[in-house]
């Protein structure tokens, strides 16, 4: 059998003469150290497996590895097994802080959250309570579909455009509306969400504030989102040529109309 691929454990645990299957190992070297030690404690040399490592390396992986083999017991007569067991909480890092559950024991203290304390209210109030009067910090970005239902004031309401990253939001043509009529508002294509509007959307915020016709950051917005997806062959194909222009003019025209008057 071709034994090049197995590993050196696999060697070590199916050789006939372990010693012989050591020599295979570069001295000095940390399997070195940890394979002689590992062949002490199966012959039962216990003391020789102690003196086997070299000097400072006592803290390295191989070692501690080596001594948590030792069984606990028979232990060393100034340690003794608590001793031995306490090294091994430490050095795990256990902790046995839980208290005996005793069935049928009456407890003072709740055993449930009070479902006030938790709900969407309270959990709601307690967020505007942070930060200033128009921060929203205290509100993930999970919670935002359901908040752009709230009434909001026209501080939160921007501060809540300016979070959004998808046009998906129920109410969102109410939301932009609202806020383009703010004193501060700085007007269509300000905040990153207006540039996100879909075609409806664009078209309903259009009928409902035709002024926006007359900005060039809307009518940009709005023909970019007439032009004909990826997959369309309109440059080469003439049916489809004709009705990309044809969808543009019909939303140009009226605009050219209009600024003639």
């Amino acid at each position: 059998m071709d034994i090049s691929f197995i590993s050196f454990d696999e060697r070590f645990a199916l050789a006939l003469d372990r010693a012989q299957a050591l020599q295979q190992l570069i001295p000095g070297t940390e399997d070195y150290y940890y394979y002689h030690c590992l062949l002490h404690e199966q012959q039962g040399r216990p003391r020789r497996r102690a003196s086997s490592w070299r000097p400072g390396s006592s803290g390295t992986a191989a070692p501690v590895a080596s001594r948590n083999r030792q069984p606990p017991c028979p232990a060393p007569a100034r340690q003794g097994t608590e001793g031995l067991l306490e090294r091994f909480r430490i050095q795990l890092g256990l902790g046995f802080h839980h208290a005996a559950q005793v069935e049928g024991r009456v407890t003072r203290h709740p055993s449930r959250l009070d479902p006030a304390s938790i709900s969407r209210e309270t959990l709601k109030k307690t967020a505007f309570s942070w930060g200033s009067r128009t921060d929203l910090s205290g509100f993930s970005d999970a919670s935002l579909d359901w908040l752009s239902q709230e009434k909001l004031d026209p501080d939160r309401r921007r501060a809540l455009l300016g979070r959004l990253q998808r046009p998906d939001v129920p109410g969102l043509v109410d939301l932009v509306q609202a806020d383009l009529k703010h004193k501060h508002s700085s007007g269509f294509g300000s905040l990153e969400i207006h540039n996100l509007l879909l075609q409806d959307q664009l078209k309903d915020l259009g009928r409902r504030e035709p002024a926006l016709l007359r900005e060039e950051a809307f009518v940009h917005a709005c023909i970019i989102r007439l032009q004909p997806g990826p997959e369309s062959m309109w440059e080469t194909d003439p049916d489809e040529r004709g009705a990309t222009l044809e969808r543009l003019w019909q939303f140009v025209e009226p605009l050219i109309r209009r600024s003639t008057r």
